[in-house]
């Protein structure tokens, strides 16, 4: 098929028209996926700058907030742990070393739910039936902040079948880790209180957690890439058209 404009005539090959619209279409689709991933990290800063500026929330300060409405909150009250329970969010790592994250539950005065809090990181010991040695301090002051959307891909088991504390996990599915706790410490509750905390401070484990791991500007950055990509397939296109067309042209004189 053979179209003149713009004092040219141009070649369009089906096959090859379709191959590059597709191209084109998967770059610009990337372009918009980082786009939007850009907005998402921008809703989460702003939303965690401004709870800062509340201060950090006692227990009867969190309670009288929505759970849905508390993402990003900073808190500070005193826990007790949850005895014997650890569990070690495997496949942690930190400055180039493999480890766990330490995730226990605790209780607190007022609060009607126990809380899951991430401590922080352990490096892992050199062999892989070893566990790493986990001291927790009966009482401690929570001091961190609270996600409520933590959503991530599990493959395969999430906790590993023992009867032994500390025990991996893979990730951090509440309801999974509520139905992993001893009897005694889940009778007199029904389920975790809906978020996980990250401990900021005085935690006996190197505190690593970071709410956005790549900023928003490296998101719209790759997002202008993947969409001058797609705006240079459209230039190649056009110009090794054109001078195709050039050629079958100059055999035809």
């Amino acid at each position: 098929m053979t179209i003149i404009a713009f004092n040219h005539r141009w070649v369009i090959r089906w096959p090859w028209l379709l191959v590059n619209l597709l191209v084109v279409s998967l770059l610009v689709m990337l372009s918009v996926w980082q786009w939007q991933r850009a907005l998402h990290k921008t809703e989460i800063l702003e939303r965690l700058e401004h709870w800062q500026s509340q201060g950090a929330l006692d227990v009867a300060a969190l309670t009288a907030i929505p759970p849905e409405q508390v993402d990003g909150v900073s808190l500070r009250f005193p826990v007790r742990w949850l005895s014997p329970t650890v569990w070690l969010l495997d496949n942690r790592v930190y400055q180039g070393r493999v480890g766990y994250d330490v995730v226990v539950p605790v209780v607190a005065e007022g609060l009607q739910q126990p809380m899951v809090v991430n401590l922080g990181w352990v490096p892992a010991p050199a062999m892989r039936t070893q566990m790493p040695a986990i001291n927790i301090p009966a009482d401690f002051e929570l001091n961190g902040v609270l996600r409520t959307r933590n959503k991530s891909l599990l493959l395969g088991q999430n906790i590993e079948q023992t009867s032994e504390w500390p025990q991996r996990i893979q990730q951090l599915a509440l309801d999974q880790l509520f139905a992993s706790l001893p009897a005694q410490s889940s009778r007199d509750y029904s389920m975790f209180y809906p978020g996980v905390v990250f401990q900021q401070e005085s935690s006996p484990f190197v505190i690593h957690y970071r709410p956005v791991v790549m900023p928003p500007e490296k998101h719209r950055a790759y997002s202008l890439q993947w969409a001058l990509l797609a705006l240079a397939v459209i230039v190649i296109v056009l110009v090794a058209s054109a001078r195709k067309c050039e050629k079958n042209s100059d055999q035809d004189n």
